[in-house]
């Protein structure tokens, strides 16, 4: 059986320490047994959970539904800072997804594939709520960046030059009226985040620390009228790789795993609007 927190540590990386979890190169000989009550529970908490996310977002944004199914390009919508929202919430999902896979006793290759194709399914899901919402339709455009998130997240576990790259969030409320940190995007940044050991050549690994990334970053910001944010901002921080943190323990490699998906204030430069120097890149 796999081991617990192991398989529900979402992915580290291959150049870890010795004894971190790391994805098999070969993922069809990661052969396991299948667990039919910890298959029942993925099964039930997914479901109910996504139920309890539905309804809470139905209540929030589609409690008036129009009767007619409509389609929606909104490609600008809050200068495209929703669109790389939409990567980072699918790519979540799949993680989400495939370690509860794993954890069910999965091999590596089918928990990545069922993973990415429960993680797509409710992300369309929501699509088309929105194409009978009150205010929105269905965007092609978000479904797209869906596919992008759901795409890189399972083809990290195939091919192994894009595990040191990581989509990762920040988010400090902005004071937008109303928003919570799902929708309070003039608050939020999404980040990519690269691993230069991980990227570096065997020779030169030893220039660069394991646990440090080198991240780019995309917010919008400033609230204008009919709530459209007017300005992009682009950073380029330093980032910390969790997982290389010198603390043992089957819950920290687990609470690891998953805190390699938030970008902690950093220092940084920020390329625009008004090219500067900033202590704490959010």
């Amino acid at each position: 059986m796999p081991d617990s927190a192991q398989s529900l540590q979402p992915d580290s990386l291959r150049f870890g320490p010795p004894g971190a979890f790391r994805p098999s190169e070969h993922p069809a000989e990661a052969e396991t047994s299948l667990n039919p009550w910890r298959i029942a529970a993925v099964t039930g908490l997914s479901v109910g959970g996504g139920l309890a996310v539905l309804e809470t977002q139905r209540r929030r944004w589609w409690a008036e539904r129009s009767p007619e199914f409509r389609i929606l390009n909104d490609w600008d919508y809050v200068r495209w800072s929703d669109k790389l929202g939409h990567i980072y919430s699918s790519a979540f999902f799949t993680r989400f997804y495939r370690s509860s896979f794993r954890w069910a006793g999965l091999n590596e290759r089918d928990a990545a594939l069922w993973g990415a194709g429960a993680a797509w399914t409710q992300m369309l899901y929501y699509e088309v709520l929105d194409g009978f919402g009150p205010q929105w339709g269905f965007s092609p455009g978000d479904l797209a960046f869906n596919t992008i998130g759901v795409g890189f997240t399972t083809a990290k576990v195939f091919v192994p030059a894009l595990e040191p790259f990581t989509f990762k969030a920040s988010y400090w409320p902005s004071g937008w009226e109303g928003k919570n940190f799902t929708d309070d995007y003039a608050g939020q940044t999404i980040w990519l985040t690269a691993n230069l050991h991980g990227l570096a050549p065997e020779s030169a690994k030893p220039l660069f620390p394991e646990w440090l990334n080198l991240a780019v970053g995309y917010g919008a910001r400033d609230l204008g009228a009919y709530d459209f944010l007017t300005t992009s901002y682009v950073y380029l921080a330093l980032d910390i790789e969790p997982t290389i943190v010198p603390i043992e323990g089957k819950v920290w490699d687990t609470v690891a795993g998953w805190l390699r998906y938030i970008h902690f204030p950093a220092p940084g430069i920020r390329l625009t609007p008004r090219p500067a120097l900033v202590l704490v890149a959010y």
